[in-house]
């Protein structure tokens, strides 16, 4: 149940979300710093994603800041929501290492669809070097081509 003296930084609906998108992640937030700075592959792009919900917006990040660094700061008077983002916020270049993680978490996609290019390319010229009719072709082709050429000398 809610204490009346909870420090509260975010609006009802904006806590609401966080709230589901903490509890969609099955982290806590310690479990979450920890994979945000290894860039833990449990941090797929769905995560990634439900991470964006949770990240905070300059405003709340000044006033969560702010609240801290205060002299009657309290961290244990905040409310679940902005305890889980405080503790997000004790992470240097936080935005970078999201950004890193969401590359990486992405590569995996990109460097199978490369994999099957290099592969059907690797295929057609096999198929290039292989092929009895290509050569015929290409020798007929210099047949005329130095047919026509002794004809101009």
């Amino acid at each position: 149940e809610a204490s009346v003296d909870e420090v509260k930084f975010l609006d009802p609906r904006r806590h609401q979300n966080v709230s589901i998108a903490m509890a969609k992640l099955r982290m806590t937030a310690e479990e979450l710093k920890e994979a945000i700075l290894v860039c833990d592959e449990s941090l797929g792009p769905d995560e990634l994603e439900l991470l964006a919900v949770i990240l905070p917006d300059d405003e709340e990040e000044q006033a969560i800041r702010t609240y801290l660094d205060s002299e009657d700061a309290n961290a244990g008077k905040l409310r679940n929501t902005e305890k889980y983002i405080a503790t997000l916020l004790h992470i240097e270049r936080l935005q970078a290492k999201i950004s890193m993680c969401n590359v990486l978490a992405t590569a995996g996609d990109a460097l199978e669809e490369l994999m099957a290019s290099i592969d059907t390319m690797q295929e057609a010229a096999n198929q290039v070097q292989s092929s009895q009719a290509l050569k015929k072709l290409v020798k007929l082709i210099l047949y005329v081509g130095n047919f026509l050429n002794y004809g101009s000398q």
